[in-house]
Protein backbone atom coordinates (compact mmCIF):
# COMPACT_ATOMS: atom_id res chain seq x y z
CA UNK A 1 0.00 0.00 0.00
CA UNK A 2 1.25 3.08 -0.94
CA UNK A 3 1.25 6.52 1.72
CA UNK A 4 0.24 9.50 0.18
CA UNK A 5 1.95 12.48 0.23
CA UNK A 6 1.00 13.96 3.35
CA UNK A 7 1.17 10.60 5.11
CA UNK A 8 4.41 10.26 3.73
CA UNK A 9 5.41 13.52 5.26
CA UNK A 10 3.84 13.23 8.42
CA UNK A 11 5.84 9.80 8.94
CA UNK A 12 8.94 12.02 8.08
CA UNK A 13 7.94 14.36 10.83
CA UNK A 14 7.78 11.55 13.27
CA UNK A 15 11.30 10.27 12.03
CA UNK A 16 12.77 13.38 12.36
CA UNK A 17 11.44 14.70 15.51
CA UNK A 18 12.36 10.66 16.98
CA UNK A 19 8.85 10.95 18.02
CA UNK A 20 8.42 7.35 19.13
CA UNK A 21 12.27 6.36 19.90
CA UNK A 22 11.51 2.56 21.04
CA UNK A 23 9.53 1.35 17.67
CA UNK A 24 12.16 1.47 15.18
CA UNK A 25 9.37 -0.20 12.87
CA UNK A 26 8.43 3.56 12.33
CA UNK A 27 11.84 4.35 10.18
CA UNK A 28 11.60 0.96 8.32
CA UNK A 29 8.37 2.17 7.31
CA UNK A 30 9.60 5.54 6.46
CA UNK A 31 12.30 4.18 4.52
CA UNK A 32 10.18 1.57 2.77
CA UNK A 33 7.50 4.10 1.64
CA UNK A 34 10.39 6.29 0.41
CA UNK A 35 11.97 3.40 -1.91
CA UNK A 36 8.14 2.01 -2.52
CA UNK A 37 7.43 6.28 -4.07
CA UNK A 38 10.07 6.48 -6.04
CA UNK A 39 9.47 3.41 -8.04
CA UNK A 40 7.09 5.22 -10.52
CA UNK A 41 9.39 8.27 -10.82
CA UNK A 42 11.73 9.25 -13.40
CA UNK A 43 15.18 9.24 -12.34
CA UNK A 44 15.97 13.11 -11.41
CA UNK A 45 12.98 12.87 -8.93
CA UNK A 46 13.98 9.78 -7.65
CA UNK A 47 16.91 11.54 -6.81
CA UNK A 48 15.96 14.07 -5.34
CA UNK A 49 13.06 11.75 -3.55
CA UNK A 50 16.46 10.29 -1.99
CA UNK A 51 18.44 12.99 -1.06
CA UNK A 52 15.84 14.47 1.11
CA UNK A 53 15.61 11.23 2.78
CA UNK A 54 19.31 11.52 2.97
CA UNK A 55 18.81 14.80 4.50
CA UNK A 56 16.24 14.06 7.09
CA UNK A 57 18.40 10.78 8.22
CA UNK A 58 21.23 13.20 8.87
CA UNK A 59 19.46 15.59 10.84
CA UNK A 60 18.08 13.44 13.06
CA UNK A 61 21.62 11.86 13.52
CA UNK A 62 23.16 15.60 14.31
CA UNK A 63 19.73 16.41 16.62
CA UNK A 64 21.45 16.20 20.58
CA UNK A 65 17.47 16.72 21.14
CA UNK A 66 16.48 13.56 20.16
CA UNK A 67 17.24 10.14 22.06
CA UNK A 68 20.35 8.60 21.06
CA UNK A 69 19.44 5.31 20.48
CA UNK A 70 17.03 6.74 17.58
CA UNK A 71 19.54 8.54 16.26
CA UNK A 72 21.66 5.84 16.39
CA UNK A 73 18.96 3.37 14.27
CA UNK A 74 18.98 6.20 11.57
CA UNK A 75 22.98 6.41 11.29
CA UNK A 76 22.75 2.71 10.70
CA UNK A 77 20.11 3.08 7.90
CA UNK A 78 21.16 5.79 6.19
CA UNK A 79 23.04 3.38 3.86
CA UNK A 80 19.63 3.02 2.32
CA UNK A 81 18.94 6.40 0.32
CA UNK A 82 23.05 6.65 0.06
CA UNK A 83 22.91 2.89 -2.00
CA UNK A 84 19.74 4.23 -3.83
CA UNK A 85 21.58 7.72 -4.93
CA UNK A 86 24.72 5.59 -5.88
CA UNK A 87 22.34 3.56 -8.57
CA UNK A 88 21.05 7.12 -9.85
CA UNK A 89 24.45 8.65 -10.34
CA UNK A 90 25.13 10.02 -14.09
CA UNK A 91 27.58 12.49 -14.04
CA UNK A 92 31.20 13.19 -12.49
CA UNK A 93 29.39 15.75 -10.52
CA UNK A 94 26.97 13.50 -8.92
CA UNK A 95 29.75 11.20 -8.14
CA UNK A 96 31.52 13.78 -6.79
CA UNK A 97 28.61 15.03 -4.68
CA UNK A 98 27.70 11.47 -3.29
CA UNK A 99 31.91 10.63 -2.11
CA UNK A 100 31.02 14.09 -0.30
CA UNK A 101 27.89 12.76 1.91
CA UNK A 102 29.35 10.01 2.71
CA UNK A 103 31.95 11.77 4.27
CA UNK A 104 29.34 14.23 6.05
CA UNK A 105 27.82 11.06 7.70
CA UNK A 106 31.22 9.30 8.23
CA UNK A 107 32.50 12.68 10.29
CA UNK A 108 29.37 13.90 11.55
CA UNK A 109 28.47 10.62 13.10
CA UNK A 110 31.40 10.18 15.14
CA UNK A 111 31.15 13.90 16.33
CA UNK A 112 27.57 13.04 17.34
CA UNK A 113 27.31 9.63 17.95
CA UNK A 114 30.55 8.75 18.93
CA UNK A 115 31.90 7.57 22.40
CA UNK A 116 35.64 8.53 22.46
CA UNK A 117 37.10 7.54 18.62
CA UNK A 118 34.69 4.75 18.11
CA UNK A 119 31.07 4.70 17.34
CA UNK A 120 28.52 3.13 20.38
CA UNK A 121 27.65 -0.08 18.11
CA UNK A 122 30.48 -2.25 15.57
CA UNK A 123 28.76 -1.91 12.43
CA UNK A 124 28.30 1.79 11.64
CA UNK A 125 32.01 2.03 11.98
CA UNK A 126 32.54 -0.26 9.67
CA UNK A 127 30.20 1.04 7.33
CA UNK A 128 31.38 3.92 7.58
CA UNK A 129 35.37 3.02 7.13
CA UNK A 130 33.72 1.29 3.41
CA UNK A 131 32.50 4.11 2.67
CA UNK A 132 35.73 6.32 3.15
CA UNK A 133 37.46 4.17 1.37
CA UNK A 134 34.64 4.84 -2.04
Amino acid sequence: MQLSIVELNQLEQCVRQGALPDTPSVLYQYLAAIEQSTQCCCRNEQRCVQLRSYRTLLDTICDSCVAHQWRQLCLDNIYRPLNALVMLNCSQHQRQQLLRMKREVYTLGQYFLATGHEFATDQPAASMQQWQRS
